[in-house]
This record gives structure tokens, sequence and C-alpha cells, in this order.
């Protein structure tokens, strides 16, 4: 989401309306990124599917919105939520109506609480639990495999 390519000037245009009281040339970039995902991760969906995406993407749209407006400028950071949510439901109807589509509506709710950095660490652990223990499982059997080697020499 936060690397800069070419094709993000393709959502400029519409990304030009967003309305905000301050900080409109970083909520720009904030919009074409957004955008620029809903348009292009469809074709990812079935490829993350143990991953909330709809909770990631809130995240990551939170934690853009306090580094520009700060912590504590919940006013600033709904207005900027609402224009974002405005932007997705300029996508035609019927793409709008999947369910994919609808998993990448922002929803503040998610994600408006004092502790969100902890509870997106919590569910970046959880999330990632079973690759880390099954991985760590797999070379704990290498490893014993290969000091049985070496002992033999």
């Amino acid at each position: 989401m936060d690397r800069h390519s070419e094709d993000l000037n393709d959502y400029n245009k519409e990304c030009n309306k967003i309305w905000v009281k301050e900080h409109k040339g970083q909520m720009i970039l904030i919009c074409e990124k957004y955008l620029r995902f809903l348009n292009k991760s469809e074709s990812w969906s079935g490829m993350f599917s143990f991953y909330d995406v709809s909770l990631l993407l809130n995240y990551w749209i939170y934690d853009k919105l306090t580094q520009i407006y700060g912590d504590t400028n919940t006013d600033d950071i709904n207005i900027g939520f609402g224009a974002l949510q405005g932007k997705w439901g300029l996508f035609e109807p019927n793409r709008r109506d999947k369910s994919y589509y609808k998993k990448c509506k922002p929803d503040h709710t998610k994600v408006n609480h004092e502790d969100w950095k902890n509870r997106k660490k919590l569910y970046d652990y959880y999330v990632d639990y079973d690759t880390l223990f099954l991985g760590a499982r797999a070379i704990d059997v290498l490893c014993k495999k290969y000091y049985k080697k070496i002992k033999e020499f």
C-alpha cells in the first residue's frame, strides 16, 4: 500500500476532489493509494484468505490519518475516514455490491480505539502464529537431523 508508483496518477483527478479541513495534499496521496488498492486488489483476494483484509486496510488508513492529524484529533480523523468512505461509494454499484469490496469500505469503528496500535500488534501476532509455529517446528526437525549427521563425523 505504501509504495509509490506511476499509476497513482490514474486516481489523482478523483482524489483532488476530496474534502478535508486540513492537509489536503497528504489526504490526496492516501486517497490515491486507497483507490488503487480497491481497483487492483480483487485479483489478489484469494491469495490472502487467512488475513482480515478489511481490518488491515482500516488499520492502514487509521495509521495514516493519525500521522497527519495526530492521535487525539478525532474530528479531523473522522472527516478523513468519511472522505474515503465517499470515494469508496464512487465505484459502480455492481462492483460495490461484491462482498470483496464491501469488506474494503473504511470503517472507523473497527480501529477507533485508544489502544488501536496494541490491538494491531496482537492481531499481527495471532494471524502469523500458525506460520511461525510450523516454521519453527520444521526448523527444529531439520536442526536435529543435521545435528545427528554432524555428530556421526
